[in-house]
């Protein structure tokens, strides 16, 4: 048998922004679901059992247009869900009940959104407002155009302050007094942003007080930040390509789950010619691709967890015309020729298959599967 990854439709939404797609925590049986947004205002959440899809909850469309989701920071909110429509902020529940409205006084649409505890931070077009407890608690008015933006704990666990990716090529660190705590160029635009939880390469577990960022570019390169309170400095790059096949530029980032096998959480990434990467790091800090494939449209939102199984994680894409696709793998029974997804196996199965993988990998010469890491 020859393991392999396998594209898998689940959904068809409307036409989505970037950003409008998440996986929850898991849950009762360690699966993992999935929320989405779109353009038509509707936000569903749904699951995968035995390649079945299940809706959870789906809400009805509306004229304002979802173009943010995002799960709370807070101790108390990592399975609250949290989306815009227009100038609205709404907080629903994994099941779909709405606990939390507030409808703000911006006069335009909010396109970026963060949540932590009581603070909420709104990102337009050239504003970032933050709001504590649905009161005003400051601004601050870019440059240029905001085009993406994170939340990282620079001075403590719980003390977030936020990241704007600024079309004038620079991040900006926002500190409490909403003034640019750092302003880094990036050369090319930024365009995307991801806070990453355990620092890849040499640096980890170095300071406890260290923090990763992951910025991607327009020119198709994805650039680490290294930072604590004071200084921040530059970590490994995923270059641009060569001149003949030059990479697209990076739209979406997700770093959560080990695919490689390897103990470090692997970086994904999606660009807007549809290429979707995976990247694992190495403890000297250097890059190495491990898989990619090819859509046929922009990648808008990527992310990751253990959808169909608890024992191997996938990764899900959200594209522009609403395309929610899933990273599945699986392998060609021979007696048959037909194609079997792992998410269909029982955990204990998927275990004993990863076992004859590991034995074929280190004694090629034994009868068994095979580990390819390829995609179709």
């Amino acid at each position: 048998m020859e393991l392999e990854l396998h594209r898998v439709d689940l959904l068809q939404s409307s036409a989505a922004a970037p950003g409008t797609l998440l996986v929850l925590p898991p849950g009762e049986n360690k699966t993992q679901k999935v929320v989405v947004g779109d353009l038509s205002g509707v936000v569903q959440c749904f699951s995968v059992k035995k390649g079945e899809v299940t809706l959870s909850f789906k809400t009805l469309p509306s004229q304002d247009k979802v173009t943010s989701i995002t799960l709370g920071m807070g101790l108390k909110q990592k399975d609250k869900i949290f989306y815009t429509a227009g100038n609205s902020i709404r907080g629903i529940t994994k099941k779909g009940k709405e606990f939390f409205r507030f409808t703000t006084s911006l006069t335009e649409a909010i396109s970026q959104l963060r949540v932590a505890d009581s603070h909420i931070w709104a990102g337009c077009q050239y504003t970032h407002n933050h709001f504590i407890e649905a009161a005003d608690g400051g601004l601050y008015m870019s440059p240029d155009k905001i085009l993406a933006t994170e939340l990282i704990p620079l001075m403590g666990p719980s003390e977030w302050l936020p990241v704007l990716a600024c079309r004038d090529c620079c991040i900006r660190v926002i500190g409490k007094d909403n003034k640019p705590l750092f302003e880094i160029a990036t050369g090319t635009q930024p365009t995307a942003l991801r806070f990453v939880t355990d620092v890849h390469g040499p640096a980890a577990g170095s300071s406890t007080n260290l923090r990763e960022l992951l910025y991607g570019c327009q020119d198709g390169r994805l650039v680490q930040l290294l930072l604590d309170s004071k200084t921040v400095r530059q970590g490994f790059v995923i270059q641009r390509g060569s001149s003949q096949e030059p990479r697209a530029a990076v739209s979406a980032i997700h770093c959560g789950a080990d695919y490689s096998k390897t103990g470090v959480s692997d970086i994904v990434i999606g660009r807007e010619d549809g290429s979707v990467e995976v990247w694992d790091v190495d403890g000297q800090g250097m890059p190495q691709l491990v898989v990619s494939t090819q859509l046929s449209e922009s990648i808008t939102s990527v992310g990751g967890g253990y959808i169909t199984n608890p024992a191997s994680p996938d990764i899900i894409v959200h594209t522009f015309t609403g395309k929610v696709r899933l990273a599945a793998w699986g392998f060609c029974c021979q007696s048959t020729g037909n194609l079997v997804l792992t998410c269909l196996l029982s955990p204990l199965y998927l275990l004993r298959l990863q076992c004859a993988q590991v034995a074929v990998q280190t004694d090629p010469d034994r009868n068994g599967a095979s580990c390819l890491c390829r995609l179709h």
